[in-house]
């Protein structure tokens, strides 16, 4: 079978009018040239994701996610790239039937570092809710941080202790991908990065966790905000 084209991909994109897809999802207002709607992808209030017809992308200028009407499906129904490829040729009547679409999983030469980053998430969301972690839940609540927008954007809290550089060592990961990471500091001790912070991992546009912004709340020492190397 035929392997599925950038030039078909291209055909099946430019089958459908972004407008009309986003809007069997979300209310649309007209605002200018383009369409406005609430944004879905964060605790969004006021309407900050904006449709171009003209240029078939759409951008939420509040978090930063965007894209073409693959991307939307993809983050809006949790799918995979492919897969939002199908649903606009289906809906379009476009027969993908003689090409090969197996949905063979991708392993990247850095998937150890995904996955430590990934792990370091849990592991923080996990520490945000226990005892420790009430100060720092306190303050993000204080700032007008629900549990919603909490959970959606995973923010988590990095104890003082290495928790981190136990977990890893407990979970079998060589200390060069630790290191490589810049989740831990190498030293004649090993130590974790981020100490009493609260954290916000940091996401590429595949939605893998590639780095994380550490956030003082208990004290007026050292930096606002520490960031991955």
């Amino acid at each position: 079978m035929a392997r599925l084209s950038q030039e078909k991909i291209d055909e099946i994109r430019q089958s459908v009018n972004i407008v009309d897809v986003i809007g069997e999802h979300l209310s649309l207002t007209k605002s200018g040239r383009n369409y406005k709607a609430i944004c879905p992808f964060h605790a969004d209030t006021h309407p900050s994701l904006s449709i171009s017809e003209e240029k078939q992308i759409f951008n939420c200028f509040v978090c930063g996610t965007g894209g073409n009407v693959f991307t939307f499906l993809q983050k809006h129904l949790g799918i995979s790239y492919i897969e939002a490829v199908e649903q606009v040729a289906n809906r379009s009547h476009i027969d993908l039937s003689e090409y090969q679409l197996e949905k063979k999983p991708v392993v990247h030469k850095n998937q150890a570092l995904f996955d430590l980053h990934t792990k370091a998430k849990e592991i923080y969301a996990y520490y945000l809710n226990t005892k420790i972690g009430i100060p720092a839940l306190d303050y993000l609540k204080n700032r007008d941080f629900n549990t919603e927008t909490i959970e959606t954007f995973g923010i988590g809290y990095a104890p003082s202790t290495n928790v981190l550089t136990s977990a890893f060592k407990q979970l079998g990961y060589s200390e060069l991908d630790m290191y490589n990471s810049g989740l831990i500091i190498e030293s004649a001790q090993m130590s974790d990065r981020f100490n009493n912070r609260i954290m916000f991992p940091i996401e590429n546009n595949d939605g893998e966790i590639v780095g994380f912004s550490g956030r003082i709340y208990d004290t007026k020492e050292g930096a606002n905000y520490i960031n991955s190397p």
